[in-house]
């Protein structure tokens, strides 16, 4: 494994069915019409707040080491995900659910894909982070298999100066801790 994964198959688009509703998962692009309503999500997502912007989602969108899917229910992008596929680890970079998709299981769907994903590539570990006070998405996210790693003091700053906390939060994809 290096530090990039040019060999990692393209993703097929798929359709996935969750409690009921019929949705199609597809790798995210770098055009305009895809970043455009990526940042629409995020700023839905973050209570307005947009962490990446459209030059950000541009660069990760077109690193060999990334991936990001884009989860619609119809045309309406419903959630977004990404990963990076790193020397040791993978690691979940972005996860956004629209507020109206939110507590119907689309996250949990699509970080069970990208899981999935980083055991087939041979990862034995997989990291993301989280804002402390984000106790929803930390619930999910222990549920999936997660734990706590350690925390990262003023990790998010937010656009009137202030910070928030992250927790590092990791799987082990194998049986023992490595």
């Amino acid at each position: 494994m290096g530090l990039f994964m040019p060999h990692v198959a393209p993703f097929k688009p798929r359709q996935v069915i969750i409690r009921g509703q019929a949705y199609q998962i597809r790798q995210a692009e770098a055009n305009r019409r895809q970043i455009s309503q990526l940042l629409y999500l995020e700023a839905e997502d973050y209570d307005g707040a947009t962490p990446w912007d459209g030059e950000a989602f541009k660069r990760e969108l077109t690193k060999p080491n990334c991936l990001y899917l884009a989860c619609y229910a119809g045309d309406q992008l419903a959630a977004a995900i990404g990963m990076r596929f790193g020397y040791v680890q993978a690691h979940i970079t972005f996860v956004a659910v629209a507020p109206a998709r939110q507590g119907q299981g689309v996250a949990g769907c699509l970080l069970r894909l990208m899981i999935d994903l980083a055991k087939a590539a041979g990862y034995k570990r997989l990291t993301l982070e989280v804002a402390v006070d984000n106790q929803r998405a930390i619930a999910v996210y222990r549920h999936l298999g997660f734990e706590e790693n350690f925390k990262r003091e003023g990790y998010y700053i937010h656009p009137d100066g202030s910070t928030m906390d992250a927790l590092e939060m990791i799987m082990y994809l194998g049986r023992k801790k490595q």
